[in-house]
């Protein structure tokens, strides 16, 4: 055990490697591939750039979106990028990370070897050679320019051709500068111009962007058609640091749109060549002081931003957005749950509900009521059978009945029933019901057994 090495609590120690990070990578540039890309609702994008052997986390903060080179819904995963940044550790996990401050989309490398293929081709066929250069004319009685209708480079290039030599006259042949069809379009605008014969020069401009974006002009087709056309061309295309196929295909390459109009059309007079030489020398001073102070202001910031509330602000978002990360899955469960115990719930709801209870009875009732129906239906019936068998007996026993088969009920003079011959003396008088009517008889004679 070393009693002289220094002892530090965690967080202390946290703290003085970020610090000897951010001052040893204060500005560092990174390209890889993004992978495990958060997009918290704090708006901020934490990922991972990675390549063949490792990996590095990145936090993207909103408040650079300005300096992002590509729209904000398009940083996606697998998105090959350049990240530039500081170096800097996440004190809370003790993570070492990439604080990012602007990115560009990383597709330089494999355009720039094919463009440099496509160079060192056809530059050993002899298509850029210095000798098949075609002169320029030195006062050119109209100058067509190609190029799109719709970017600055027109503007531009129309502006200064205005001020240099207004009564110049000026042919557009409009195509699109970036795209799938752009370089067939150009193509087609040269020979358009070679066929037409309206001009003794022609321009081929466009504005700055990246080696993506000019990746029109550095088609071979397009390459070929200039140094096979009939006018000389003038190849003004990007900034002055851009190179395309087309500016050494082209008779004379200037460094910006602008330039190519100022080469195409002679001043009017040497004092106005004078004052856009001495306007150039201001812009490179312009230049030149603004990079010194562009460079003294990075050092202010780097100052401020080390003293800077914002960077503890920072990691506060960064760790809040992580403690936030954490619950959402926490919530999500806790909610599932519930929601089972609720579906529960309502599975057992219906069984217990008086309204359940109350089909249940009245379904029984129907079946009582089934019951008693047929009950009282057999109950009518054995009784209606039972009244028919005593209607049936009562029709025996009824003395009418008896009538209807011939018999006769007498009765003596005083109404009483005479049931032997004996109680009746002859010449008296007697009365004989009979089954329809009635019979007043005397006796003539009795027969005594």
């Amino acid at each position: 055990m070393n009693a002289a090495a220094p002892v530090y609590r965690v967080g202390e120690l946290n703290e003085a490697v970020r610090e000897m990070l951010e001052t040893g990578f204060s500005r560092v540039g990174v390209e890889g591939e993004i992978s495990n890309l958060a997009r918290p609702a704090s708006g901020h994008l934490y990922f991972s750039l990675k390549d063949e052997s490792a990996a590095l986390s990145c936090a993207l903060f909103k408040g650079s979106r300005f300096r992002v080179a590509l729209p904000w819904s398009r940083i996606e995963n697998g998105l090959s990028v350049r990240a530039y940044g500081r170096v800097s550790l996440y004190p809370p996990r003790g993570q070492y990370q990439l604080i990012v401050e602007a990115l560009e989309p990383a597709g330089q490398g494999r355009l720039e070897r094919a463009y440099r293929e496509r160079l060192q081709r056809l530059a050993a066929e002899g298509l850029f050679a210095a000798a098949r250069k075609r002169p320029l004319p030195a006062r050119p009685h109209s100058v067509g320019i190609i190029t799109s209708t719709s970017g600055a480079a027109v503007h531009d290039a129309l502006t200064t051709l205005a001020r240099r030599n207004p009564a110049l006259p000026v042919v557009l042949y409009p195509a699109p500068v970036q795209g799938d069809e752009a370089a067939v379009r150009l193509r087609a605008q040269l020979e358009t111009a070679n066929r037409r014969r309206e001009c003794d020069l022609l321009l081929l401009i466009r504005g700055g962007g990246s080696l993506e974006d000019l990746s029109a002009f550095n088609d071979e087709a397009l390459a070929r058609a200039i140094v096979a056309s009939a006018l000389p061309v003038i190849a003004g295309i990007g900034h002055e640091i851009d190179t395309a196929l087309a500016d050494h295909a082209a008779d004379l390459r200037a460094a910006t749109p602008t330039a190519a109009a100022e080469l195409s059309c002679p001043p009017l007079t040497e004092q106005r060549a004078a004052l856009c030489g001495r306007l150039r020398e201001t812009e490179n001073r312009l230049r030149g002081a603004c990079a010194a102070q562009r460079q003294r202001l990075a050092a202010l910031e780097y100052r401020l931003g080390k003293n800077s509330p914002q960077r503890r602000l920072q990691t506060s978002i960064q760790r809040c957005d992580e403690w936030r990360a954490r619950l959402h899955p926490a919530f999500r469960h806790l909610l599932s749950s519930r929601r089972d115990r609720l579906r529960f719930l309502g599975r057992r709801l219906p069984g217990a509900s008086p309204a359940h209870a109350v089909g249940q009875e009245r379904h029984a009732l129907g079946i009582r009521q089934t019951r008693l129906r047929r009950a009282v239906g057999a109950t009518l019936r054995e009784e209606r059978r039972h009244q028919a068998f005593l209607c049936q007996n009562m029709a025996h026993l009824n003395p009418l009945a008896v009538f209807a088969r011939g018999y006769a009920l007498v009765r003596d003079e005083r109404g009483r029933i005479v049931r032997r011959a004996a109680a009746v003396a002859p010449k008296s008088r007697i009365q004989v019901a009979l089954a329809e009517g009635e019979l007043s008889c005397t006796v003539e004679r009795r027969k005594l057994k």
